[in-house]
């Protein structure tokens, strides 16, 4: 019953946040509607970069301690991760077919990472193929997560570093309006991470992934 609820929770959370970005929301005066999809796609690199720094922490742990299940939290986040990355992404190609007519820019230093991190997150799982319950490949799964999380600082920093890159640094909040629907978007986006996160701990109890 609990289950239900919480979902039934995430969807209301998840309604109320696309209508106050879709319809609440004024359009910006720099980027006109197109910006409203911005109200998706920050939080959705936010916490995917969140689901990675969660993942890395609990292959840490697992180093200095080999918790199961610190193993297992890993392997959850890291499974949320890829899917929340997968969205950024498509929020994003939506977002820059609307602003800038086109749906890449291989020019993006910030583009180029965040696609590396995507890959990398999925090449956690190709680490893990075989036998996910071995203990050496636990090790090395929470090892390549220590090696792989440098691309998140990067992912992160590099439109603040590298001038020109066509991905902004930062939006512009021209309404008050517009900071309740961003703020209204994070609520649902953690909402829904934390149920997927859940969810995925308790498959794990199951034996699934």
């Amino acid at each position: 019953m609990r289950w239900i609820l919480a979902t039934i929770g995430c969807a209301i959370l998840t309604a109320a946040a696309v209508y106050a970005g879709a319809v609440w929301a004024p359009a910006s005066q720099e980027g006109g509607n197109a910006y409203r999809m911005l109200y998706a796609h920050i939080p959705l690199a936010a916490h995917t970069l969140l689901a990675f720094t969660v993942a890395t922490a609990a292959g840490a742990v697992y180093l200095a301690r080999r918790n199961d299940a610190a193993d297992r939290l890993a392997r959850a986040a890291m499974a949320c991760g890829v899917l929340l990355g997968a969205a950024m992404m498509l929020s994003g190609m939506i977002w820059a077919r609307l602003a800038w007519n086109q749906w890449w820019d291989f020019r993006s230093q910030k583009l180029l990472f965040a696609l590396l991190l995507w890959f990398l997150m999925v090449g956690y799982f190709l680490v893990r193929a075989g036998r996910p319950g071995d203990a050496r490949q636990k090790t090395i799964a929470a090892v390549y997560c220590l090696i792989a999380y440098l691309d998140v600082p990067l992912v992160y920093f590099s439109s603040r570093l590298v001038a020109g890159d066509a991905h902004p640094a930062s939006v512009a909040l021209d309404h008050w309006q517009m900071r309740v629907a961003l703020a209204a978007a994070f609520l649902a986006a953690t909402a829904v991470h934390g149920l997927m996160l859940a969810a995925l701990l308790r498959r794990q109890r199951h034996g699934v992934l």
